[in-house]
């Protein structure tokens, strides 16, 4: 693992995220709101968010909106599929053709990677307030068959079937 990584994990006390990577709850709003039939939650929540080239942030969906803001490191790619099914490469970093925080709206598929070596470390803030039983992660069948024209990526940001059964 990558030394900077390691430094990050063990001062913010991150833990590893299931998509990948590491994370830490920073913000819980104390205001919490219900939304149709979704379980009442925060306003908002907000995470540090790890990652380094040695892993990937797996294609998941969630049912709120995410905001990611970049703040230290290598720059960070974030692959969205919108639910038209257009993709999306999305620059975070602090150089020329990147930005410093992108909008990923709640029902697009996405993950992300560091496409240089590195690690990576932002910050993801949720509104409504992040909920792991709305957070789904895809299998690579599953988005090929959806997804066939982005077979590439799909491949790259997700485990393959073989991987997801010797997990179960």
């Amino acid at each position: 693992m990558n030394l900077q990584a390691k430094l990050w994990i063990d001062q913010y006390g991150m833990l590893p995220h299931p998509e990948g990577g590491y994370y830490v709850e920073t913000l819980l709003a104390p205001d919490h709101i219900a939304i149709d039939q979704r379980p009442t939650r925060p306003l908002y929540s907000s995470i540090l968010f790890l990652l380094s080239d040695s892993d990937v942030s797996h294609f998941h969906t969630l049912q709120s909106d995410e905001v990611w803001y970049y703040q230290n490191g290598d720059p960070l790619d974030i692959v969205v599929i919108d639910e038209d099914g257009l993709l999306e490469v999305i620059h975070l970093g602090p150089f020329r053709g990147q930005v410093m925080q992108a909008l990923v709206r709640k029902g697009c598929v996405f993950g992300s990677l560091v496409p240089t070596q590195g690690v990576s470390l932002v910050g993801c803030m949720v509104s409504p307030g992040f909920l792991f039983e709305e957070f789904t992660l895809h299998t690579q069948t599953e988005l090929i068959l959806r997804y066939p024209e982005h077979q590439e990526w799909i491949e790259k940001l997700t485990k393959s079937d073989v991987e997801e059964e010797i997990e179960e």
